[in-house]
């Protein structure tokens, strides 16, 4: 379905890099209110994944004490892991294929919050991240290959936790999705940093703001090709990854719609938390419009420097330099701010996603839903209208 962009506010939405730490638009665009329209944006509604009410009571009957978690698998099946194989008859109903396991979710969380601890108090060294994988029903750490002894204590005590734990060594960095402004780059905030405006919105007070990461909120001012674009507001990085930036209304017209970059922009209805396996597209100014699917929730990424970030949702789409802050959508629905990633260097000292090298893409993206809360603040949605 798809709506013709009111008459009144024929404004022309940006498709180019927006800046450094705050924007880049690539997501939920801006549109430059004094320029003649040479181009509309189709704009257009995509419906959200449908949740799976059996999949969920099935969760939630057998409770974390019982249950490793649940997912959609590669056939679109929806699955519920239990460690008691006695309560597979009674969750079995609604389409849901039960799986027994050995680890449950009670457990698996126990570990990743003493990991969570531990890196808190004495640091992670060069341990890059973990999560609780439901499908492998393991909470798996990724390491560098690194004899430090911040790093080699951190794995000794991953390794303690027993076999619920399971460490893998990655030859590729990761860090969050910013990337360095160079000359002809024509964007910055502060010259420093390129990233990605995430989703429109307002604030309390019903001021227009737009929502990006919190890492890319480093300076004082947001510019797009020289253009005063905004002030960063509030910023809450380490920890989470999110922030916002008080949009200029006497030079930018918010839309409620995401750039796909092919002429066309997606509208935005709502907020939605799809499950493990749901499909998602992200949209940000150096990768453009690409797809995964979701690994994970409660994802703890170290990024290194003392930076460690917890509850990140953990995604298969390519996600590159210069992307921190886009948007992460389900349909028509907004999920996400893109945090970081796995980045692999080329022969010329450019970073990649995996796709590009033959290898799985691992990124990472802030929820939405927390970061309204926190920022007490509503997404900007088609037609026009907030919502929480």
């Amino acid at each position: 379905m798809t709506y013709p962009r009111p008459r009144a506010r024929k404004t022309l939405a940006l498709t180019a890099t927006l800046l450094s730490a705050v924007l880049s638009v690539g997501t939920a665009a801006l549109a430059h209110a004094d320029q003649p329209v040479r181009r509309d944006h189709q704009i257009t509604t995509v419906p959200t994944s449908k949740s799976n009410p059996a999949l969920d009571r099935a969760v939630e009957r057998l409770g974390p004490a019982r249950t490793g978690g649940g997912y959609i698998d590669d056939n679109g099946t929806p699955v519920v892991t239990t460690t008691a194989a006695g309560r597979q008859t009674a969750v079995r109903s609604g389409g849901v294929t039960v799986r027994v396991v050995d680890h449950s979710l009670q457990e698996l969380r126990r570990a990743r919050a003493s990991l969570d601890k531990y890196a808190k108090a004495r640091g992670a060294g060069q341990v890059q991240e973990w999560h609780i994988d439901v499908v492998a029903n393991r909470l798996l750490v990724a390491s560098a290959d690194s004899d430090d002894a911040v790093t080699r204590s951190f794995l000794r005590h991953a390794r303690s936790l027993g076999d619920a734990v399971q460490v893998e060594t990655v030859e590729s960095s990761i860090r969050p999705a910013g990337r360095s402004l160079y000359n002809s780059d024509n964007i910055s905030l502060n010259n420093t940093l390129e990233c990605s405006v995430g989703f429109n919105a307002t604030d309390s007070q019903n001021r227009q703001i737009f929502l990006t990461a919190g890492h890319c909120l480093n300076g004082s001012s947001a510019a797009y090709r020289g253009t005063f674009v905004g002030s960063p507001s509030v910023s809450r990085y380490p920890n989470s990854d999110f922030g916002a930036v008080r949009t200029d209304t006497s030079v930018w017209t918010p839309e409620p719609a995401v750039n796909k970059y092919d002429g066309k922009a997606r509208a935005v209805l709502g907020t939605a938390q799809p499950a493990v396996g749901s499909e998602v597209c992200k949209s940000s100014s150096r990768s453009g419009w690409t797809c995964g699917t979701i690994q994970a929730y409660g994802q703890t990424v170290n990024y290194g420097g003392g930076n460690i970030v917890y509850d990140l949702v953990r995604f298969s789409a390519c996600v590159e330099p210069g992307d921190s802050g886009g948007a992460v959508m389900d349909g028509s629905s907004a999920v996400g701010l893109i945090s970081g990633a796995q980045f692999y260097t080329t022969g010329n000292g450019r970073e990649i996603c995996g796709s590009r090298v033959g290898q799985p893409n691992v990124s990472f993206y802030q929820p939405i839903r927390p970061a309204l809360k926190a920022l007490d603040a509503k997404l900007l949605t088609y037609p026009y209208k907030s919502t929480d």
